[in-house]
């Protein structure tokens, strides 16, 4: 498919692009060229970002990465060279052009606050945040960076802990997920953004393997020199990035001036794990440490290495209350007169369980970055990247279920029943109680290759850019386990008060608290293993004119992207195991005579101190049972269960290709005090699958699949017009206009039809889904003031068309294969939606309080807020008049926090808060059941004090106030989804650099 009106107004920009860029080309004919590096003193960094001008002549450039600028064709003369960066005073020197020379210069900054102690001495250069901050008053368009400090080190120990600072930037974490990964960028979740690593796209599976949303530990703080938030792409940027690009960059020995080495080595302490006692099969206790070095590797230094190096193992727990749900009453009822009684209380809604659960997640990470770059003169450059990271984890799950009934024939009519507005919240049904113990070793690798060049000849650059990524998900079929247990039937009551809504409460005629009610029911030893690899090759053609300060650049990209995406699939209940039905064992006498799978640990209290959870099973000591019971036999799958278990393998796994081919044109002018930047990019998107669909019969048997092959082929056009305002050196005011999309998930896109007639379920993908597309205006206003003052202030606008949502129907059975007519089957699938608008306002400050008597001199005060709107229209039935936002999308953010620094002593008290947002799961047919996460405050302190010889030691507390996270549906007075509390945790440790 082609968009005409996005690419006749395509067309359109290019002509202004040729008549605006083509009109400002000249040539001098008796001119020079001005190059030089700017650096810091002390540190030897090279800066980035730093201001340079020559004012006679009124050019103005920046920076770039390795403190180099230059000014090219500029006549012949004596001119004075000035350069300005956040947190140092101003420096310069005067400099002679001579005709068709080069003429260098080397620019120093000295800080202007220089404390003698009696071993060391402390330099007070600019902050991480005042090094971001000069970079990002540096740039053209609209974004926001992260960046480590002086010493190469990040405050944060992973880098979405580190961009969440960020203004519009918030953390995605679900239920039992021990780190927050993913981040959400201006309301807009996860799966709209895209990351790159040194300009390599970053693809990285999860055990869902759900989504294109990319963790952001794949490359360890350590390794990272800054983490850039580009919130308006330019036409030289992939356009997969509705929300944002991520770019994390890591460093490289051209960042300094010569030799540096850096380490840290440290611990971390979790508070939630330490409650739970002596024998618990998790140690509070963690570590941490990393290694970077850098270097020359020649005596003319053309040659340069940077290496870094990491660990960590981080333990965590969480504890939470659960809803299974909340459903419309039934009134099945036979006997007349109950019938009629029930019918009161039909359409209201009622849950389904209260589930109390208990997540361990054992993390260890462990990677490598290595930068070669070969810089024979300043007209060639080579650089080869590769990095490595590998993420194990053993995440866990102790799971005590009491289910409810929401038909009113198997409720207690005996007990109370209260109804407060349209939900049940006193009643008693009779149902189970379950437990269940879910033990899984996943291993998580990431690859990256990469090779970058550039040459220029004159005013002319070419650069050219080939690499390899590979993400990869395994599971272990040796250890990964979920097994359930399960009780009788009994009577079993839930209540709860509006007031108190996130502690339900609940009582069972069964006992809940004896291993011997608890039989086994289910063994799932089934896993996953997911390969994403992608080629990207690109070039780009540069020409610059005007002293440099205005170009036309040009580029082609091709990349390749495939996923394998293999499920495996071993399922034992008494639908699939030989003989009919699986070993008698209760939880008080496990089958292979080693006493019972009960651990020797406990929690007194658990959920806020507010549930008595009893006792809990060892992992472990289950797993040997389970291997006992195969090694013997008793676990054999039937006929029907081997074919049950290839089948539901087949249904579940898929194979993915996609290409997409660009190219764009782009150009840049200075007109006095404007800048503007325009162009087009073309993406040509060709995707193709292979699956299987299939149908589960009654007896939860899938004894039906067939192949099913899907492929779509779409083209888009991106305009893109910047321009930024200079009104004066301390403000500037940025204007954008862009064009954006991103393509559906790949199990949105799995075209698989799988049918459940047991359950009367039906989940399906299409590979027809269209992308989503966005048009984005945005204005930024900053003004910077005193030493690193900064306030901002900006609004944005978003277009969408053809979001993709997950819709929740419901169906007659008649409709599918195999399907049994008369029965309502709730069908999950992915729709395009109509489109969307997204606007808000982003609203930033940081400044120092160095007026104040000493020693408050060394405060500083930082803070920023978001507040973003959104609507859907999803074309549905019965929400015309509803209003329903994105999702993932959070209304109000903000982060605030004080700083202090002075004589080695940094100290950063963060608070952040988000609002409350529409969860992934999708939209309900029934508006009262769509999932909401709740708002959520947190707040964080980080401390280091610097020692003699290059030394610091640091600690960091995050989330001090043991803040739970909360979601429910609907209503949160009403109907909670999930109660969950982490407690707070640590890192502490030394850290060296020289």
């Amino acid at each position: 498919m082609i968009h005409r009106s996005s690419s006749f107004f395509s067309a359109l920009l290019l002509l202004c692009v040729f008549a605006l860029f083509g009109a400002g080309a000249t040539l001098h004919a008796q001119t020079g060229t001005v190059r030089g590096t700017v650096s810091e003193a002390g540190t030897g960094l090279n800066l980035e970002g730093v201001v340079v001008r020559i004012p006679e002549l009124d050019l103005r450039t920046t920076t770039d990465r390795s403190g180099r600028f230059a000014f090219r064709n500029v006549p012949a003369g004596t001119f004075a060279v000035s350069a300005q960066f956040l947190g140092y005073p101003p420096t310069g020197r005067t400099v002679e052009v001579i005709a068709g020379e080069e003429t260098p210069v080397r620019l120093v900054f000295t800080a202007d606050d220089v404390v003698e102690l009696d071993d060391f001495v402390v330099v007070s250069g600019p902050t991480a945040n005042e090094r971001a901050l000069a970079r990002q008053r540096s740039m053209q368009n609209i974004a926001d960076i992260a960046s480590s400090d002086a010493l190469g080190n990040f405050p944060d120990k992973t880098l979405a802990d580190a961009v969440r600072r960020l203004p519009g930037i918030t953390i995605e974490r679900g239920p039992g997920e021990g780190e927050g990964r993913y981040v959400t960028v201006r309301g807009l979740n996860s799966d709209f953004n895209s990351v790159a690593l040194d300009g390599v796209p970053v693809t990285v599976s999860n055990f869902d393997g759900a989504s294109r949303s990319v963790p952001l530990d794949v490359v360890s703080t350590s390794s990272a020199d800054s983490v850039e938030v580009t919130k308006t792409l330019r036409p030289d940027d992939n356009a997969d990035s509705i929300g944002g690009l991520i770019t994390i960059r890591s460093r490289s020995a051209f960042d300094r001036e010569g030799r540096f080495l850096s380490g840290r080595i440290g611990g971390y302490y979790n508070r939630m794990i330490s409650r739970y006692g002596s024998g618990y099969y998790l140690n509070e206790w963690g570590y941490e440490g990393s290694f970077g070095y850098s270097d020359f590797l020649n005596e003319a230094q053309t040659i340069g290495l940077s290496l870094n190096l990491n660990f960590r193992e981080a333990p965590y727990a969480s504890q939470s209350m659960d809803t299974q749900g909340f459903a419309e009453v039934v009134n099945s009822s036979r006997n007349a007169a109950q019938a009629a009684e029930g019918a009161q209380y039909e359409g209201l809604l009622a849950p389904l369980g209260v589930m109390l659960q208990e997540y361990f997640d054992e993390v260890k990470n462990k990677g490598m970055n290595a930068v070669l770059d070969f810089r024979p003169n300043d007209q060639v450059e080579y650089q080869i990247g590769m990095s490595w990271s590998r993420r194990d984890s053993r995440r866990g799950r102790q799971r005590q279920e009491i289910r409810f009934d929401d038909d009113y024939r198997y409720w207690n009519r005996t007990a109370p029943v209260t109804v407060v507005g349209d939900t049940v919240t006193e009643f008693t049904s009779d149902n189970r109680l379950l437990r269940e113990v879910r033990d899984f070793y996943e291993e998580q690798n990431h690859y990256t290759l990469r090779f970058n060049s550039t040459h220029r000849v004159d005013d002319v650059t070419l650069t050219f850019l080939a690499g390899f990524q590979r993400g990869q998900f395994d599971g272990d079929p040796d250890r990964d386990m979920q097994v359930r247990f399960r009780t009788d039937f009994g009577d079993h009551t839930y209540r709860l008060d509006p007031n108190d809504p996130y502690f339900p409460e609940f009582s069972t005629e069964r006992d809940r608290m004896d291993p011997s009610e608890f039989e086994v029911n289910r063994i799932n030893l089934g896993t996953r293993f997911i390969t994403d690899d992608e080629w990207i090759f690109g070039g780009d053609l540069q020409w610059e004119f005007n002293g440099g300060q205005s170009f036309l650049k040009t580029g082609l990209q091709f990349r390749y992207r495939t996923r394998d995406y293999q499920t495996v699939d071993r399922f034992y209940d008494r639908f699939t195991v030989r003989g009919g039905g699986l070993p008698t064992w209760f939880l008080d006498e496990a089958p292979d005579g080693g006493g019972p799978v009960t651990a020797n640990y406990h929690t007194p209290r658990t959920v806020g101190n507010r549930y008595e959870f009893g006792f809990f099973l060892d992992p472990t000591r289950v797993r040997q049972v389970v291997d006992h019971l195969l090694a013997s036999g008793q676990l054999e799958f039937s006929e029907d269960g081997l074919l049950d278990s290839i089948n539901r393998s087949l249904v579940r796994s898929y194979d993915l290709s996609e290409r997409i081919y660009s190219t764009y044109l782009m150009g840049q002018t200075v007109r006095d005090r404007w800048t503007y930047m325009a162009g087009v990019r073309v993406e040509h998107t060709r995707v193709g699958v292979d699956t299987f669909s299939g149908t589960e019969n009654a007896d939860y048997i899938f004894d039906s699949v067939v192949p099913v092959r899907g492929s779509n082929a779409y083209t888009n056009f991106f305009p893109h017009l910047h321009a930024r305002y200079d009104w004066s050196e301390d403000l500037i005011v940025r204007l954008a206009g862009s064009s954006t999309l991103q393509r559906a998930s790949y199990r949105q896109l799995n075209p698989s039809e799988s049918i459940d007639n047991a359950e009367f379920t039906v989940l399906r993908g299409s590979t027809e889904l269209k992308p989503t597309r966005s048009h984005n205006l945005d204005l930024m206003v900053d003004y910077y003031f005193g030493r690193v003052g900064r306030v901002g202030a900006g609004v944005f606008y978003k277009d969408m068309k053809d979001n993709i949502y997950r819709l929740n129907s419901i169906e007659d059975g008649s409709a599918f294969p195999g399907g049994i007519a008369g029965e309502n089957y709730e069908v999950s699938e992915f729709r395009n939606a109509r489109g969307a608008e997204v606007y808000g306002i982003e609203l930033s400050f940081n400044t120092d309080l160095r007026f104040l008597p000493s020693p408050f001199d060394g405060l500083e005060l930082f803070g920023n807020f978001t507040y973003i709107e959104s609507d859907v229209n999803t074309g549905l039935e019965g929400r015309e008049n509803i209003k329903t936002p994105l999702f993932g999308q959070v209304e109000f953010s903000y982060n605030v926090g004080i700083a202090y620094y002075k004589h080695g002593l940094n100290v950063r008290v963060a608070y952040n808060w988000r609002d409350s947002y529409l969860a992934f799961n999708g939209l309900d047919v029934d508006p009262r059941l769509d999932e909401y996460v709740d708002r959520l405050g947190q707040i964080d302190i980080t401390i280091s004090y610097d020692l003699p010889r290059g030394f610091s030691v640091y600690a960091e507390f995050m989330n001090v106030l043991n803040s739970p996270d909360r979601a429910y549906f609907g209503e949160r007075s009403l109907r909670p989804a999930y109660n969950e509390y982490r407690d707070w945790s640590a890192y502490f440790g030394i850290r060296w650099s020289m």
